[in-house]
């Protein structure tokens, strides 16, 4: 019996589910910024706005703890396509940041790649009737 086409797999619109998600959090950090600090890490800020997703050691910026920031911000080009990932030093903390397009076609690369590899398992088992399951 053949393998069931991949459209009907949880593996493929669960991936499809997290890409869209990403999609979103990339438009929606264009516009405003999420400022989250941990309560039992208050030296450490996750920042999401600008088309990046940032960790920052050093005091939370703005002066806040956590919450969401209204930023005006130009639909620019080289706004929503910042450099994949970056680091840099500042004088109170340190600063990574990776860009959602980074992120999102690392999470399709290997998504892409666990569909194919899954398939031809699949498919392979198929043909020599070995039983899917154990």
């Amino acid at each position: 019996m053949p393998p069931r086409p991949p459209y009907r797999w949880k593996s493929f619109w669960l991936g499809l589910f997290v890409l869209g998600f990403l999609s979103w959090a990339w438009m929606r950090s264009m516009n405003e910024a999420l400022f989250w600090t941990p309560f039992d890490r208050p030296q450490v800020t996750f920042v999401s706005g600008n088309g990046t997703v940032r960790a920052s050691t050093g005091l939370p910026p703005f002066g806040r703890k956590s919450g969401i920031v209204h930023l005006a911000l130009e639909r620019d080009w080289l706004v929503s396509f910042p450099s994949p990932a970056s680091a840099r030093p500042l004088t109170t903390g340190r600063i990574v940041s990776v860009a959602y397009w980074f992120v999102i076609l690392v999470v399709f690369s290997l998504w892409f790649i666990f569909l194919l590899t899954r398939w031809r398992r699949m498919r392979i088992k198929s043909k020599t009737n070995i039983p899917l399951t154990p």
